[in-house]
């Protein structure tokens, strides 16, 4: 009993964090538009996404005193620096080309590598290689043969 509530915390929090980063870029760009700095913004969501895990982070307070530069580094860099630069990025562009654009980063790091550097790709994960046939190239054909 106790792993399925485990997995199903586990799943929400997943699903939650999910439904927040996608809709932080349709969230702040009325914000932007209104005037806010992207850098403000940042600081809004920061704050926010801070007081939600509060909870969290005082049951795992013993992880602050044990790694405090690990955890000031990840919040710095990974997550107010990127929602930074990302915030950035809308203040300038649509919404969606900005998402397009972070969808597609693993896709163009690869090319970057494989095609301007010159070196060969990595192996795809299991999971990608053992995609269903229905979505490969192959099988999205627009009419008979």
């Amino acid at each position: 009993m106790h792993a399925s509530q485990g997995r199903s915390a586990g799943l929400g929090l997943a699903l939650a964090s999910a439904f927040a980063f996608g809709g932080s870029g349709v969230a702040a760009k009325p914000l932007i538009e209104a005037g806010l700095d992207p850098l403000h913004v940042v600081w809004l969501r920061v704050t926010g996404a801070a007081l939600v895990l509060l909870p969290v982070a005082w049951r795992h307070r013993d992880l602050l005193r044990r790694k405090p530069v690990l955890l000031v580094g990840f919040g710095l860099l990974a997550v107010a620096g990127v929602q930074a630069f990302y915030f950035a990025s809308l203040s300038r562009i649509p919404v969606g080309v900005a998402l397009l654009i972070e969808y597609l980063a693993p896709a163009l790091v690869l090319g970057w590598v494989r095609f301007v550097q010159r070196r060969p790709s990595p192996a795809p994960p299991p999971s990608a290689s053992s995609s269903p046939p229905a979505a490969s190239p192959a099988s999205c054909r627009s009419g008979p043969d």
